[in-house]
């Protein structure tokens, strides 16, 4: 059911005839002709003003979306961040537990630990046990981006490997050298 007053609104624009100087109209014709003209200017006003009306409703209505787009966004990357700081704690906690046992934990590792929580790094060095048979263990924290390459560099000489190119005998006479310094 249409409702009669937006009726008028709902049709279509019809311009205005304008009348022909040729053919000879009444004053009340006339007359006629000017009211229906007013009512169609009236008509006209009242249309802008309500498409006015419309596009700034349709531009705040725009605008909150926007809003709640980037409100959106922003909530998502809190959540990975908080996603990310509790995986991190986990392996923290995982790691302290290790060396509060008194096993053998990478140098990687406890770097990552006392990156992510100096205080449980001390508590767990600490409150370390000694232990008659520790384990070994891989490492369980996370690869570094490449913008620090000398994080996770195991510093134990037994660990390095030799460089291709360089001769064996150059590398031994190293090792003895720095034997015989008392290292």
């Amino acid at each position: 059911m249409v409702n009669p007053i937006t009726q008028n609104l709902i049709q279509p624009y019809q311009p205005r005839k304008k009348p022909d100087p040729a053919v000879n109209t009444t004053s009340a014709e006339t007359a006629t002709q000017l009211s229906i003209g007013d009512e169609s200017d009236d008509r006209q006003a009242l249309l802008r003003e309500k498409l006015q009306e419309f596009r700034e409703q349709q531009e705040i209505s725009r605008e909150k979306m926007r809003r709640m787009r980037e409100d959106a966004a922003n909530a998502r990357e809190a959540a990975k961040a908080q996603v990310e700081y509790w995986r991190n704690q986990r392996l923290a906690m995982k790691i302290a537990t290790r060396i509060k046992r008194g096993d053998n934990v990478p140098q990687r590792d406890k770097d990552f630990l006392l990156e992510q929580s100096p205080g449980m790094f001390k508590l767990a060095m600490s409150a370390r046990q000694r232990n008659e048979d520790p384990k070994d263990y891989d490492s369980i924290a996370p690869e570094r981006e490449q913008d620090n390459p000398a994080y996770g560099v195991d510093m134990n000489p037994a660990s390095v490997r030799e460089l291709p190119g360089s001769s064996s005998a150059q590398t031994s006479s190293n090792t003895q050298s720095t034997t015989s310094m008392g290292y």
